[in-house]
């Protein structure tokens, strides 16, 4: 109500201003001044966005994010991840196995108690008063339940050993997209 009475006043000043001009001039302007104000009165005041700009909006945020998840790949991200601490867990195995060694002169047999209890259960792996691993890494897969055979050892001799370990995703070695054994097979042997 306060916009209409603030109308009416200006109105009532320009009436006043055009008695002083004329009425030909009056008659034009008060034609367009009823004009405006109807079509400012009647007009609503729109708030909010149309149903149509909320749909644009939520289609281009669909594609950026299904665009975004196709180059990023979780799965393989966390495949990723995962083979690289398989390597981590091997080189750390790698560096018990050569602790043994050099208090032994050998290395480890696959029979030992001791070590095939550290190897597929996860615990301390000690020989006598010696500790060479406080836990002996599991594969991140399957650390959560037993049996956790999913890294192997093999002995070739008293002087060489092959631990390995099944990645998920191949490596760079993998040329041709096929993933075979060989691909996804990481391997380390003793460094003599």
């Amino acid at each position: 109500m306060n916009v209409i009475r603030k109308l009416n006043y200006y109105l009532l000043i320009i009436n006043y201003l055009f008695n002083i001009v004329g009425n030909e001039f009056r008659n034009e302007f008060r034609i367009t001044l009823t004009e405006f104000v109807t079509k400012h009165m009647n007009q609503k005041k729109q708030k909010g966005f149309t149903l149509i700009e909320l749909l644009v909006v939520i289609s281009i945020i669909a594609v950026l994010s299904s665009v975004t998840l196709m180059i990023l790949n979780p799965q393989t991200l966390r495949d990723r991840a995962q083979d690289s601490n398989r390597k981590e867990d091997l080189s750390v195995i790698q560096g018990a196995l050569e602790r043994y060694y050099a208090d032994n002169n050998q290395y480890p047999l696959p029979a030992d108690a001791a070590f095939n209890a550290a190897f597929t259960t996860g615990v301390a792996w000690t020989n006598g008063a010696i500790t060479y691993l406080n836990d002996f890494p599991l594969d991140p897969d399957i650390a959560a339940t037993p049996p956790h055979a999913a890294y192997s050892y093999t002995q070739t001799s008293q002087q060489n050993y092959t631990l390995c370990a099944t990645l998920d995703a191949p490596g760079p070695d993998d040329v041709d997209g096929n993933a075979t054994a060989a691909d996804v097979q990481f391997c380390v042997q003793n460094p003599f």
